[in-house]
């Protein structure tokens, strides 16, 4: 999962937290904001293609023009 975090499709998107941790297995939690809908879903979909799950926590427009977001990334348990 660390090795994820250096090819990250960071494009107009800002990340101001990314934090790991245990619950029911390891999970990392990613929030910031974005500017462009097509980055966020970028950025969705670069965990999805590398086998993991990702709950969208929160998600909401802000002042600036840019949408805030938090998602939980973690490997499902099979």
């Amino acid at each position: 999962m660390v090795n994820l975090l250096q090819e990250l499709p960071v494009k107009s998107a800002g990340i101001s937290v990314i934090r790991f941790y245990v619950d029911q297995g390891l999970k990392l939690k990613i929030a910031g904001s974005y500017q462009h809908q097509q980055d966020f879903e970028e950025l969705e979909n670069f965990f999805k293609e590398s086998g993991f799950s990702v709950n969208i926590e929160y998600l909401q427009s802000n002042n600036n023009a840019k949408a805030d977001f938090s998602i939980i990334v973690y490997k499902e348990n099979k």
